[in-house]
Formats: structure tokens, C-alpha cells, sequence
């Protein structure tokens, strides 16, 4: 008896849990950059199921990036830069194509303002 309940067990932890992308979530920060390959902005994805719970495991395409599998967390993150100025839109899918959502990134030319602060 005690055997079928540990068989249950392990295969209710091995069933793979389908990705719901109106409940999974791409964010950037920084979304803006310079351009040159001086800076780069960062791409994240929070991968959830329907029910809302992270799906750990799975690969994920940045754009056309491999960038690789997301964590326990269901968290998987990509770095970007660019060397000329310009808007980009990166669309983060899984292998079978299935779109889970996108972000737009900005690469500007020139350099950040710089703030000098001392104390008297």
C-alpha cells in the first residue's frame, strides 16, 4: 500500500506544467542604454502557470537569444546591447514557439549626464 502511494507521489512531481503566458510577466530595467556596446539592459520573465505557481525548467528565446532555463522561481533574465542607436522590441518565446510576451528596449546615442556631489 505504502508503495502505491509513493508511486502517486512521484508521478504527480514529474507531471510538467504548461506555461500560461496572460500569467506570466517580461520586464526590463534598465530598458534604456547607450549604444556602442558601452551598456546593455536587462530582459526578465517571470514564467507562471494558470494557476499562477512558477514553472521551473523550461527554456526560454529572447528574441532570436538562447537564453537558457528558468529557475525555481519560474525567473529567467537576458542581457542585451546594441552598437547602434535605436528602439528594439525583444519577444520572449518558448523552443515550440509560443510567444510569452515582449518589451520594448531603448539604445540612444551620447552618454548619460554626469552629477558630480561633494561636501563641504
Amino acid at each position: 500500500m505504502r508503495s502505491i502511494a509513493l508511486a502517486v507521489c512521484a508521478l504527480l512531481a514529474c507531471r510538467e506544467t504548461t506555461p500560461a503566458p496572460d500569467r506570466s510577466l517580461v520586464t526590463c530595467g534598465p530598458c534604456e542604454a547607450r549604444a556602442g556596446g558601452f551598456d546593455r539592459v536587462r530582459v526578465r520573465v517571470v514564467l507562471r502557470d494558470a494557476a499562477g505557481q512558477p514553472v521551473a525548467g523550461r527554456r526560454l528565446a529572447f528574441g532570436s537569444e538562447d537564453a537558457g532555463v528558468t529557475d525555481g522561481d519560474g525567473i529567467a533574465a537576458a542581457t542585451f546591447g546594441s552598437e547602434s542607436p535605436g528602439s528594439r522590441l525583444v519577444q520572449v518565446r518558448l523552443p515550440d514557439g509560443t510567444p510569452i510576451g515582449a518589451v520594448a528596449v531603448e539604445f540612444f546615442a551620447g552618454s548619460f549626464p554626469r552629477v558630480e556631489l561633494s561636501s563641504p
